[in-house]
């Protein structure tokens, strides 16, 4: 439950939040277009992954309880330091919730657009063009990547091939990449919230 509906909520939040400009998770969640999809990203596709739980146990309260949780003022969480060290995350939090979305042939647009905005993230810049603090152990790679490459495929295929944190099989799948490139293009184009609204999240 932690794993795959707190922490991967918590990712989805700081890369798309830092992105748009929000510096705490409280403010980032009080915005409704990002609540929706935290709610819907919770519910929808972290939730059908979590297994064997008590029947005493509610995931649909649960996820309540996160998202009163993620808009306390008083916890004063930032994005970016939550966005911290996303290469170590990112394969726990995501990558085997996508895997297993791959495997039962299901939607996987939503962990699409979180890996879009994480590769944005790594060139240090909001979509204000607003630094952003990088803090990862593939900073440099990160760097490397973004000052030689500007398209959208070239992002989303030298990310990929870092072993550290895509498995073989994720690195060969055509059509993921197409859709985190697609998305990355989006968000440079229209910004989280305009992007986030385009989604069927009913």
């Amino acid at each position: 439950m932690k794993l795959k509906m707190l922490n991967g909520s918590h990712s989805l939040i700081a890369y798309l939040g830092a992105l748009a400009g929000f510096k705490t998770v409280d403010t980032a969640i009080s915005n409704p277009v990002i609540y929706k999809l935290i709610k819907y990203y919770m519910l929808k596709v972290a939730a059908p992954y979590v297994y064997d739980l008590p029947k005493s146990i509610s995931l649909d309260d649960y996820a309540e309880q996160l998202l009163k949780r993620f808009a306390n003022p008083s916890l004063k969480h930032r994005t970016e330091q939550i966005a911290m060290d996303g290469s170590k995350k990112i394969p726990q939090r995501w990558l085997s919730t996508l895997s297993s979305q791959l495997r039962s042939a299901k939607p996987y647009h939503i962990i699409a657009l979180g890996l879009a905005a994480w590769i944005l993230y790594g060139q240090g810049k909001d979509e204000k063009n607003q630094p952003l603090d990088v803090s990862d152990p593939l900073e440099t790679q990160f760097a490397e990547i973004h000052a030689k490459y500007g398209q959208a495929h070239q992002l989303v295929e030298h990310y990929f091939n870092l072993s550290e944190v895509f498995p073989k099989a994720l690195a060969n799948d055509q059509n993921v990449k197409a859709s985190i490139a697609h998305f990355i293009n989006r968000l440079k184009a229209d910004g989280v919230l305009k992007t986030i609204e385009t989604l069927n999240l009913e």
